[in-house]
């Protein structure tokens, strides 16, 4: 069955699916040990109590021989838009039993349980100051400040914050990203990149100027660019972008990064009326800018969009990133845009990195 015949199958399956009881979902996965994972996929789809208790009575979160399994629920389960909160307490209570017996002991499930339990506490739009939301956040806080020593570790972290997008934990990413190695500064900068922009302020804008511009120490280049990209995404007024076509007569060496620069205004002057006439002004006022020995960087690293659809609803932008450093490619990233009126927000993507 492929994909698309496979969603439909789904699709179908759930009203009855959803009031199904877990005794009857139990009988379902037994009798389709051999090809369970079309059924798998359906009881994350459902996202109900019953479908999730199923689950753990067969598959065992302790040991190693159900992690494929559980893995594919996992993943399921977290692009849910309407999970039950007994599930997400569920899996938090086995996150951090100490019963050996109940211990989630391979390090891969226990990160996938981690980073779902961050996507489904987003996706419940909790109160903030409901109280499992305030358990988990606690809980990724505390692991993340006092009990990581590893980079691994710390990125782990970080990435569940930027699934549960909680603005509480703003400046905690913050400080990893101005604070930490270069691993944790780009994945607290990549967490950002994911809240919305109503939620930076005039602190944090300069906190992102400081990374940019290397004002206090010396920065990874991919943190660079996307604390460009969060930069350029909150609007910057004249001054703010007379001071980014300045740094490309710097005597900054990073060519890679001028060239992403000029590359990315580009891009946005091309799909906004407002801010190309605000480049042309910045440029008229900068001869110093305007020749083709700045804006002529010949550094190998692209941005390309292009306007796949377009409908009186939506349309979609497929976006490529290509960082190239030393002229090896360092990030790569391809993501779907979705737009609609003058929101905007990025559907699938997808990245590469070279360590």
């Amino acid at each position: 069955m492929g994909k698309q015949s496979l969603a439909r199958a789904i699709a179908e399956l759930l009203p009855v699916a959803r009031i199904t009881k877990q005794t009857e979902f139990v009988e379902i996965l037994k009798s389709h040990k051999e090809s369970a994972q079309p059924t798998i996929d359906l009881l994350a789809a459902v996202q109900t109590i019953d479908a999730h208790n199923a689950i753990t009575e067969i598959y065992n979160f302790n040991g190693d021989d159900d992690v494929e399994l559980l893995e594919q629920y996992l993943q399921s389960l977290a692009v849910g838009t309407h999970p039950e909160r007994a599930i997400i307490e569920d899996l938090f209570t086995r996150l951090q039993t100490t019963n050996e017996n109940e211990k989630i002991t391979n390090a891969k499930l226990q990160d996938s349980v981690i980073q779902t339990i961050a996507a489904l506490t987003r996706q419940s739009g909790f109160d903030p100051n409901d109280t499992l939301l305030q358990k988990i956040r606690h809980y990724l806080l505390d692991n993340l400040s006092e009990k990581c020593t590893e980079i691994d570790c710390k990125v782990l972290y970080i990435r569940a914050l930027q699934n549960l997008q909680d603005v509480s934990t703003l400046q905690t990413l913050f400080d990893s990203a101005l604070n930490g190695a270069a691993a944790e500064s780009v994945a607290a900068l990549q967490a950002l990149k994911s809240f919305s922009i109503v939620n930076f302020n005039e602190k944090q804008r300069s906190s992102l100027a400081e990374i940019f511009y290397q004002t206090k120490r010396k920065f990874d280049t991919s943190a660079r660019v996307i604390a460009l990209e969060i930069l350029l995404a909150l609007k910057p007024t004249k001054e703010q972008l007379c001071e980014l076509l300045l740094y490309l007569n710097s005597n900054d060496q990073y060519f890679e990064v001028k060239t992403f620069v000029i590359q990315k205004l580009r891009m946005l002057a091309d799909k906004c009326p407002r801010f190309r006439a605000l480049l042309k002004s910045c440029l008229a006022e900068l001869p110093e800018v305007n020749n083709y020995h700045v804006i002529g960087q010949k550094g190998l690293t692209t941005v390309l969009s292009r306007q796949i659809s377009q409908t009186p609803a939506f349309n979609e932008t497929l976006l490529s990133t290509q960082e190239i450093s030393q002229g090896v490619l360092k990030r790569g990233t391809v993501e779907l845009l979705l737009g609609a009126g003058k929101d905007e927000f990025s559907s699938f993507k997808a990245s590469h990195l070279t360590s």
